[in-house]
């Protein structure tokens, strides 16, 4: 008896064997190498528009690299987890560089060395811009970016005097320039000087940076808003438009020694190369990490956890966010938002 018990688990371990070499196979020929490219593929970002592109879906890749590793855990594959475990820190990484865990909603009351910042990407095609402009100025800011500005909004802050008599009667703008530049604006509760930003004529064009004379003390405000990477074209040009405007930012703050906040439609993800590059240069996001959901695109069906957040404001050294909300915004396919930051 004693035999045949030997026998039958013998025949029991050689089936085990092939099934076991053929999970070692599919966990570490194939599930590892996707892991891999999802924790370590944003720091090829810069070179490979595809690889970039996926950045823009790196928080939900990275649930499926958690999955993996649940599974490692199931199977008792010790040193396969480990690995996917030290490489889920990788792939978080470019998420919670920098970031903020939680921040609650501005409120109606505020401190004296407060500033109030709203940016919007209004949409060149919003029929409703009238509505949206009309929130917009009932928003307790200090100041107001309107990206993408449709054609009869930018006419009519300009010849048709629609600011007057407002709560933010200062404005400047970044003009259109066909192919390579949207118009943008800079609305302020207080009055604004527009600064030089160098005498490189691509980089005035992109580049608006505004010195706001608020209550609270001076600050300078920018914008930034690169080309959408629709093709590799666009994203190379895209790219190296905010290559020099993160050195100009540099140059700014360096210059006017003083505290900086960028309203920015980045057509790129937190864990995308644009990003990188602001971070790379002491810029930080201010949404807070734990606050779910995307900015784009909202006007297609689109569930909030599965929208990029392209929109942001962000900021340098000498402020620090204290609230941030994200407003829906009338006839456009994006959130915008609202964030608060505290003079240091």
């Amino acid at each position: 008896m004693m035999r045949i018990g030997s026998i039958v688990l013998g025949m029991q371990e050689a089936q085990r064997k092939p099934r076991s070499r053929w999970v070692g196979l599919v966990l570490w020929g194939v599930l590892l190498p996707l892991v891999l490219l999802v924790a370590l593929g944003w720091m090829l970002s810069d070179r490979v528009f595809v690889i970039d592109m996926m950045g823009a879906a790196q928080m939900h890749l990275c649930w499926g690299v958690l999955l993996v590793l649940l599974i490692g855990l199931a199977l008792r594959r010790w040193r396969f987890t480990a690995c996917v475990l030290v490489l889920l820190g990788c792939a978080l990484y470019p998420l919670l560089s920098g970031r903020t865990l939680m921040l609650p909603k501005p409120e109606i009351t505020r401190g004296d060395r407060s500033i109030r910042i709203v940016s919007v990407n209004i949409n060149p095609e919003n029929e409703s811009w009238d509505d949206a402009l009309s929130r917009l100025l009932e928003i307790d800011a200090d100041v107001i970016v309107l990206i993408e500005v449709p054609p009869e909004l930018n006419r009519s802050i300009k010849n048709r005097g629609i600011l007057d008599g407002t709560d933010f009667p200062y404005w400047t703008q970044r003009y259109w320039v066909e192919r390579q530049t949207s118009p943008c604006f800079v609305l302020s509760r207080w009055p604004i000087k527009k600064l030089d930003t160098g005498g490189d004529p691509i980089m005035n064009q992109n580049a608006l940076h505004v010195l706001v004379d608020g209550p609270q003390g001076a600050f300078v405000v920018g914008l930034l808003h690169p080309l959408s990477p629709r093709g590799n074209g666009r994203w190379t040009l895209g790219n190296a438009v905010i290559e020099m405007q993160a050195d100009v930012i540099v140059e700014t703050i360096k210059r006017t020694k003083l505290p900086m906040l960028i309203g920015a439609d980045l057509n790129s993800a937190p864990a995308q190369y644009r990003s990188r590059v602001l971070r790379e240069h002491g810029l930080r996001q201010s949404k807070p990490l734990l606050r779910m959901g995307g900015s784009f695109p909202t006007n297609a069906g689109v569930p909030g956890p599965l929208r990029v957040q392209i929109d942001d404001v962000w900021y340098a050294p000498g402020v620090r966010p204290v609230a941030w909300e994200s407003i829906e915004i009338i006839g456009s396919d994006h959130d915008g938002v609202f964030a608060e930051f505290m003079l240091d």
